[in-house]
């Protein structure tokens, strides 16, 4: 892997366990519950919103972004 010579080992998104991945979109999609609260009409449980395939994508598509600097 060019660029990652300098690291003892590299943490892949995709390499985690899907269930520690679905503990932290699941997490991520609670700290951006409330601003999608205001905004959302009529209002969603956050079950409802962390349910949300459309949620969920976005969320998975923003950590792996940010990955592994999110954790």
């Amino acid at each position: 892997m060019e660029g990652y010579d300098n690291y003892c080992f590299v943490l892949d998104w995709d390499d985690l366990p899907e269930e520690l991945k679905d503990e932290k979109i699941d997490a991520y999609l609670e700290k951006t519950y409330p601003d999608f609260f205001d905004t959302e009409e009529p209002p969603m449980t956050l079950a409802q919103f962390q349910e949300e395939p459309d949620n969920r994508e976005t969320a998975d598509q923003h950590i792996r972004v940010h990955f592994p600097i999110y954790f």
